[in-house]
């Protein structure tokens, strides 16, 4: 096998890690997300209003049929008070805990 055949084989699996990672990353946001909601009583039409997103699209963010913009997180993280994770191992449970 060549070199660049090696190399194009490399940028593809790094590719398809960081595909899954980010789905990962989304998915757990997701669930903090409707765990705070639940936990304070306010549900996702409230954090559409509260954001200024729409709330079909937010439905769809936190479905994961969307995916996730940084603006989008930081909209609800900055609504909700939660702390925007940057590693998969910040993500426990249905909170996040920033480990220093």
């Amino acid at each position: 096998m060549h070199q660049n055949q090696m190399n194009s084989q490399r940028m593809q699996q790094g590719n398809i890690v960081n595909n899954m990672l980010k789905i990962f990353m989304q998915h757990r946001f997701a669930i903090v997300v409707r765990g705070t909601l639940q936990r304070h009583g306010h549900n996702r039409k409230w954090l559409a209003e509260q954001t200024g997103m729409d709330y079909t699209r937010l439905g769809r963010l936190l479905n994961g049929h969307l995916p996730m913009r940084l603006s989008d997180i930081g909209k609800v993280g900055i609504v909700l008070d939660i702390a925007i994770p940057f590693r998969p191992e910040d993500f426990v449970g249905d909170q996040f805990t920033l480990r220093r």
